[in-house]
């Protein structure tokens, strides 16, 4: 991998590890307005994944 690319990674490792600490304040606020926090936490999985599949993508390029 080039030096950008290893980069990318990296600010997405980041952000992913932000979307975990989300997930987990969502998941412990959840004994309110559950199905709003579930609705959330869906919603930052399936956009790490989207990181994800977009990071695969670029480094095999």
């Amino acid at each position: 991998m080039n030096p950008d690319q290893l980069e990318r990674l990296a600010a997405i490792r980041h952000n992913l590890r932000q979307l975990c600490a989300d997930l987990q304040a969502d998941r412990d606020a959840a004994t309110g307005d559950t199905k709003t926090a579930l609705r959330k936490a869906n919603n930052r999985l399936e956009h790490a994944d989207a990181q994800l599949r977009f990071a695969e993508q670029d480094a095999t390029k």
